[in-house]
């Protein structure tokens, strides 16, 4: 039993040498060759991490370890509406130029590198604003008549004066909007600057605040505001006022009006070249009172006329001079004379020179300088003549004139 082992054991030795090999023997020295890379990072960076719509952001990938040579970085966002547009499409840099958003608005943008088959990802957040609309500003209105309380009433015109400046957008309209900011009237005017409006209009009665508005095309505005007291009794009252005042004949205590409504006004050929003026002279009072018709003419057999001599050959301290003649109750004839001073006037205080005589024959002999400058203008506003009746001395021509002569007020 105990040979047997010996044996045995001297066998097994044995086997283990062969099985190492012959030759040199010793240790193995060949290099383990390095792991096969298990993946790729990929780090988007951005310029910005925040980019107002329509502007550009600049866009880099940076891939950990180096990808084999020839790879190529594709861009895309997400999410993908609204689209914004990357320039180039592909590639290791790029810009990306943000969408138009209603608000502000968060994106991915996505860089994708494929390599044998895998695709790896980077990513990296950026919010979009929305563009800053800029400020809208609106027109502004500043007004030169009235600048006090006017007393106003049925049929009479409000003429208003002032200038607009335009704000960011077109102008739209001019609009006068009672207390109770209900709309009066309203009138399309699209270039700034100054400008004349007549308001018929005046909403409830009694004594409030009208609103001058001045609208853009977005319906931006501004305004100013005007006292006014609607009150066709008060209005009367004054014209009445007025009349008792002014228009009063030599010797006679009654009113004096022209002997007609249908009036010619006789230019001598001398002054033809100026019929326009005096027609536009004439309109004035046919607007502000609309049962007069005063119209120029060469002559006429009409008993009651007004004429125009021509004296512009000799010179006067006045522009024109106006005399009336009186029947028993009523004014005949009216005679304006005009002197030289009056041609050297440009056309619109031709026209306001010659309005306002023709005033003193219709109206009153008499300067009434509570009513502007002059007897019925109001010649002189900023720096640009205008001439208005005021609603007083409108109704007091209207209460002339619709009553028989030698009423008295």
């Amino acid at each position: 039993m105990k040979k047997l082992s010996i044996a045995s054991f001297i066998s097994i030795i044995i086997a283990i040498i062969s099985g190492c090999g012959g030759g040199g023997g010793g240790i193995n020295t060949t290099p383990t060759p390095p792991p096969t890379p298990s993946g790729y990072t990929i780090t988007v960076s951005l310029s910005n991490n925040t980019v107002q719509e329509g502007n550009e952001v600049y866009v880099k990938a940076r891939v950990s370890p180096d990808p084999p040579s020839g790879s190529v970085i594709t861009w895309s966002q997400e999410p993908a509406s609204p689209a914004g547009s990357f320039n180039p499409p592909s590639g290791f840099q790029t810009t990306w130029t943000a969408p138009k958003v209603s608000s502000p608005t968060t994106f991915t943008l996505k860089a994708s590198l494929s390599v044998g088959g895998a695709i790896y990802f980077g990513v990296a957040s950026i919010t979009v604003q929305p563009q800053q609309a800029p400020p809208q500003n609106p027109p502004t209105i500043s007004l030169d008549y009235p600048t006090s309380e006017q007393v106003v009433g049925t049929g009479t015109l409000l003429t208003i004066l002032g200038s607009i400046s335009q704000g960011s957008n077109p102008l739209k309209e001019l609009q006068v909007v009672d207390s109770d900011n209900s709309l009066l009237q309203k009138w399309t005017i699209t270039q700034p600057g100054d400008f004349r409006i007549d308001l018929s209009n005046f909403g409830s009665k009694g004594e409030k605040s009208l609103k001058i508005r001045m609208v853009d095309s977005i319906n931006l505005y501004s305004e100013t505001q005007i006292q006014v007291i609607n009150d066709d009794y008060l209005l009367e009252e004054k014209a009445r006022e007025f009349l008792r005042k002014y228009n009063v004949a030599p010797g006679d205590g009654g009113t004096v009006p022209f002997a007609t409504t249908d009036i010619p006004v006789i230019v001598p050929d001398s002054l033809k070249q100026y019929w326009q003026t005096f027609q536009s002279a004439c309109d004035f009072w046919n607007k502000y009172v609309p049962l007069l018709h005063l119209y120029p003419v060469s002559y006429t057999t009409n008993d009651y006329f007004i004429k125009v001599l021509d004296e512009t050959n000799q010179s006067s301290n006045y522009v024109a001079v106006t005399f009336r003649t009186y029947g028993i109750h009523t004014v005949a004839e009216g005679y304006i004379h005009l002197y030289k001073d009056w041609l050297d006037e440009p056309d619109s205080a031709k026209i306001e020179a010659l309005a306002h005589e023709l005033g003193h024959v219709l109206l009153t002999p008499s300067e009434v300088t509570e009513y502007g400058s002059y007897m019925v203008m109001w010649p002189f506003v900023g720096d640009i003549q205008w001439t208005i009746l005021p609603p007083i001395v409108q109704k007091a021509v209207r209460l002339l004139y619709s009553n028989p002569p030698a009423w008295t007020p």
